[in-house]
């Protein structure tokens, strides 16, 4: 998936930062309801004021099993 980050300063004469963020999210057992997803965020507009940052994070669906259920 991909996903488009805006954000801007409160105020006036502030500009939009635009960040696109390409990720991938992966089931990690049967029942697919343990899921890591990892994905890297890039500046668009300015790419002076960050560097490239890896994201990522671990989802468990607890209502559907515990850690040690579905493999």
């Amino acid at each position: 998936m991909v996903e488009l980050v805006a954000g801007r300063e409160l105020g006036s004469g502030g500009e939009v930062n635009l960040d696109i963020v390409p990720q991938i999210q992966i089931t990690l057992n049967k029942r697919q309801h343990i899921m890591f997803n990892i994905g890297v965020r890039t500046a668009l507009n300015d790419r002076s004021r960050e560097s490239t940052q890896v994201m990522m994070y671990l989802l468990w669906d607890w209502f559907d099993g515990t850690l040690f259920e579905g493999w």
